[in-house]
């Protein structure tokens, strides 16, 4: 049902929620843009990309997403026992059958008794678990949700007797992500009252660096609006985390009244849009955890032989 007067457009909660803790995590290893082009194309063409973050041979979803999520209640000052739901979104579960939520739960000390579940839904799976957060705790189910976007590499869809990944090529992009991005942004600012002066960072879903930068022009936002959460040009696309990692990049430097405008987006899946207003609370907290640009700025470079070997591209028969 639907309350007189309220927009059907506007996912509302029934009591006000806001953001405790967040944390970010990003390997360290490095495969600059440059060593892909001297492999692929002898070193020629342009690198709007200068390096992409690859995660270790012995990391995965699972063990970056408790990195993050500890980050997260570190800063949040919370008992992870007082934690009643743990998702995880991403589009590369590192089991087929096997949840990757319970593990992160058992692993922060959130059990026994909290809700667990793993979320698919292309490169907004991390931001609809935030939305369904946002439900959980504004209904007063719980006081206090971890949702968490995490990958290794993206998958945009694949049927389960097939090894590799596909997506729908150029139509991804071209309509469907400025459609969806414009969308969605514009029926929240719409619906809000807001312009997009009123906000002083926005991020939107990372593919690449030009996405963005023409969804946010279309909407109205300025270039130094959106270069703090700008992230792809530096560590790739983080698919089901990329808008919430240019989030955390925001965070860690916003001051308090600032509102942040977030907009995802997933292949088939339409976008999420939030707006963010941050507390007096924010710098005393981000202290309490590396912040995003550390971890970039923590890098070893590998080659490309490395790269393959560490994701799994070498298989012997």
């Amino acid at each position: 049902m639907n309350a007189p007067g309220v927009d059907r457009r506007l996912l509302k909660p029934a009591r006000d929620v806001g953001i405790t803790g967040y944390g970010a995590y990003i390997p360290r290893f490095r495969l600059p843009a440059k060593e892909v082009a001297r492999v692929w194309k002898g070193g020629q063409g342009g690198l709007p990309v200068k390096e992409k973050a690859v995660s270790g041979i012995d990391e995965d979803v699972i063990t970056m997403s408790i990195e993050a999520a500890r980050n997260a209640l570190a800063r949040g000052q919370v008992d992870p026992s007082m934690i009643r739901a743990v998702w995880v979104g991403s589009e590369s579960h590192p089991y087929s059958v096997k949840p990757t939520s319970t593990v992160v739960a058992e692993a922060i000390g959130a059990t026994p008794h909290t809700q667990a579940a793993d979320w698919q839904f292309a490169c907004k799976a991390g931001t609809e678990a935030v939305q369904a957060a946002i439900g959980f705790v504004g209904s007063g189910m719980a006081d206090y949700a971890l949702s968490i976007g995490m990958d290794t590499a993206g998958y945009f869809w694949r049927r389960a007797d097939e090894k590799y990944p596909e997506h729908g090529e150029r139509f991804t992009g071209e309509p469907a992500y400025f459609k969806h991005i414009q969308e969605a942004g514009s029926a929240l600012m719409q619906t809000l009252g807001r312009r997009p002066e009123d906000f002083r960072y926005a991020v939107f879903h990372q593919p690449n660096t030009k996405f963005p930068q023409r969804a946010a022009k279309s909407l109205g936002f300025k270039p130094e609006q959106i270069e703090t959460g700008l992230l792809a040009p530096v560590i790739g696309n983080t698919y089901a985390g990329s808008a919430l990692v240019g989030l955390t990049a925001i965070l860690d430097e916003a001051a308090p009244g600032d509102r942040i405008l977030l907009v995802s987006y997933g292949s088939g899946a339409g976008s999420d849009a939030f707006s963010l207003v941050a507390t007096e609370r924010l710098p005393q907290r981000r202290g309490l955890a590396p912040s995003t640009r550390e971890y970039i700025a923590r890098r070893t470079e590998i080659d490309y032989a490395t790269y393959a070997r560490y994701r799994g591209k070498l298989t012997l028969s």
